[in-house]
């Protein structure tokens, strides 16, 4: 889910996108699509983006949620995606990070491997080359341990900051002034 406004904000599901004028007091399906991983709007230009997981899409729209178009990313899935402070997106797919400085009409891999089975990012709300990606290992498990992983140069380097040996971690983080936070499957939010 993610807010434009105090009134308006939009939510992906699985049969589609959903948005509020009304603070979520009434939602609107204006789009159908049966896959969709995230959606997100860009609060500095107010055009709403969205991931198709499989095969990998970003859909965007410039107008609300009216009208929609779509482009088939390099990815074989999209899994999650963000936007900096400074307008640059970001998208993780294929346990890869890539960038676009054109409002994701052109991408790039911007980053080494993180492990595949993870499905959120974000950008840190004090520095912009700082990325975060949650692994979950918990769909296609590989090693074990869910963790979350911390890049200071966008992408070039990872550090696992968290580890937990079980699969804890459920696929949501959020920004905050001086604080990163993550959602976990039975020890609620971790910051």
């Amino acid at each position: 889910i993610s807010f434009l406004n105090r009134d308006t904000g939009i939510v992906a599901a699985s049969s589609g996108a959903y948005l509020t004028t009304d603070r979520g007091q009434s939602w609107t399906n204006v789009y159908t699509y049966s896959d969709w991983r995230r959606v997100i709007y860009d609060t500095h230009t107010s055009m709403i983006y969205a991931i198709g997981q499989s095969p990998g899409y970003l859909f965007t729209s410039s107008d609300g949620g009216n009208t929609w178009t779509s482009q088939k990313l390099s990815a074989t899935f999209g899994m999650a995606l963000t936007i900096s402070r400074d307008d640059k997106c970001y998208l993780l797919g294929d346990g890869e990070v890539f960038a676009s400085i054109d409002h994701g009409m052109t991408w790039g891999a911007s980053s080494t491997q993180t492990e595949v089975d993870s499905y959120s990012i974000d950008v840190d709300s004090c520095d912009v080359n700082r990325l975060y990606v949650a692994n979950e290992d918990y769909a296609f498990q590989q090693d074990g341990p869910s963790r979350i992983f911390v890049s200071p140069d966008l992408g070039n380097t990872w550090n696992a900051n968290f580890s937990h040996p079980a699969h804890i971690l459920s696929g949501g983080l959020a920004s905050a002034p001086h604080a990163q936070y993550a959602t976990s499957l039975w020890d609620g939010v971790i910051r």
